[in-house]
């Protein structure tokens, strides 16, 4: 049986309209290739990409899904937070590293 793609509003991302599609939103599980190559799926995978890859959740994932962003903005978003975040744990290591630093 195939899967098919479908957002928080239902919508199938190949256009199919049957009520008798079976359909999911875990990326992973989809198997209809028309809805793995519509954008709405690379969107989300990119996504799921960016979580795993950053180990950190996606600050505009909510916003996109809901419609309160594009895609453009949610994922510029995402990727503003997560560069503040790695700056400001980056300069807690350097600051904690300063005091074991021996100088020969």
């Amino acid at each position: 049986m195939v899967l098919h793609y479908t957002n928080r509003s239902k919508e199938i991302a190949c256009g199919r309209n049957n009520h008798d599609l079976v359909s999911t939103s875990l990326n992973d599980r989809v198997t209809c290739k028309k809805c793995r190559s519509s954008k709405a799926f690379q969107q989300r995978s990119w996504f799921n990409d960016f979580q795993n890859r950053t180990a950190t959740e996606p600050m505009g994932l909510e916003e996109w899904t809901s419609g309160a962003m594009t895609f453009a903005q949610a994922a510029q978003f995402s990727l503003r937070c997560f560069l503040v975040e790695a700056e400001e744990m980056a300069q807690g290591l350097e600051r904690d590293l300063q005091p074991l630093i021996v100088n020969e």
